[in-house]
């Protein structure tokens, strides 16, 4: 557990400028991202997203959306976890070699949305 939290801390700091709970839904999260992030073969650029989270059950669809459309969509899981993110309440783990998106901890949630990142297609240009 120690090196995962390392690891979010780390990429955190270069990936991660801000991100804020949207206010209209409880399952959508925003997101900046500072660095390019890849879900599911789709680059994301540095900007504002919108993260649409459809639960059912632990199974969870990830949808993101840049101003207003989706750009990239990820099955996974979510997973509870007892430690939480500090500061916004929200933050990313992304593979080193690759910049694919692994997970997304949520504190709201209690936990981590844990992403296939290779199931569901991608809606955006690669």
């Amino acid at each position: 557990m120690k090196h995962l939290q390392k690891l979010a801390l780390m990429l955190c700091t270069l990936l991660l400028a801000t991100v804020a709970f949207a206010a209209d839904k409880a399952n959508t999260v925003n997101l900046s991202l500072n660095n390019k992030a890849v879900v599911n073969g789709t680059t994301l650029e540095p900007g504002d997203y919108k993260i649409a989270l459809d639960r059912t059950g632990n199974d969870v669809k990830a949808t993101f959306l840049k101003a207003g459309k989706p750009v990239a969509t990820c099955s996974g899981h979510f997973e509870e976890r007892t430690a939480q993110v500090g500061g916004s309440g929200v933050a990313v783990v992304v593979n080193d070699s690759d910049r694919a998106l692994r997970q997304i901890l949520i504190s709201k949630m209690k936990g981590a949305v844990v992403l296939d990142n290779n199931v569901a297609a991608s809606g955006g240009s690669h």
